[in-house]
């Protein structure tokens, strides 16, 4: 057959040539983002601005829309972040990952530069533990896990520890070593509680305590006692 819907079939044959190239330099450019995108997966986890504690404003969205192919340069100051706690020096702490998950505090006026050198970043978050890295899920659960545990008092990161490490601890004798008699806390059943209601640790009929994520508070907490389990 001369001809296909009226066109001669050389002018076919030409554009099915034209389509096949076209869709190959699709496919190889999308291979091209894939790979850059795999060679460097930088993703904000969360961002804080404030002087540490409770007194922290989310700052996550802002940092993220600065991040522009795979890097983040931004000033830590009040022009872009605004003045929630006026008077005070205040750092800007932000949880990422590239492979590995990474916390860094850069203080007012400094500059926030992502991702750090290899070899200097300021301090592992997890370790080894997630070298092939996270789903956006566990990214995302990280950090809420990791700003909560900021936040606790120095006991209860002691009794999450004892639970983490032994994977399982009934509720009454934890409360018992860590009481006056034994570790010297005042009242291990209100540590108890607010690690329960942080939703580090959950209980059974039988008063077994478990944490609720091994694998992202167990690395949290590791990460912890490795740096010398600072108060």
């Amino acid at each position: 057959m001369r001809e296909l819907l009226g066109w001669p079939t050389w002018v076919i044959g030409s554009l099915l040539i034209l389509l096949a190239a076209s869709l190959e330099g699709c496919y190889r450019r999308h291979r091209q983002i894939m790979a850059e995108s795999r060679n460097n997966p930088l993703f904000i986890i969360s961002a804080r601005w404030g002087i540490g504690g409770d007194a922290n404003k989310d700052v996550t969205e802002i940092v993220r829309a600065y991040a522009v192919s795979g890097s983040v340069k931004i000033p830590a100051s009040i022009g872009i972040f605004r003045d929630p706690y006026p008077q005070v020096t205040k750092k800007l702490t932000v949880v990422y990952s590239v492979a590995r998950q990474w916390e860094v505090s850069v203080k007012e006026s400094d500059n926030l530069v992502l991702p750090e050198p290899h070899g200097q970043e300021q301090g592992n978050l997890v370790g080894a533990l997630f070298v092939g890295g996270l789903t956006d899920a566990e990214s995302k659960s990280l950090g809420i896990y990791k700003s909560k545990f900021d936040s606790l008092p120095w006991p209860a990161k002691i009794a999450l520890g004892k639970i983490c490490k032994f994977g399982i601890s009934s509720s009454t004798a934890l409360q018992i070593e860590l009481g006056p008699d034994g570790f010297g806390f005042a009242d291990p059943k209100k540590t108890v509680s607010r690690l329960q209601g942080d939703g580090f640790v959950e209980d059974d009929v039988a008063g077994n305590l478990t944490p609720k994520n091994p694998k992202l508070i167990g690395a949290i907490v590791s990460d912890w006692e490795k740096s010398g389990k600072p108060r």
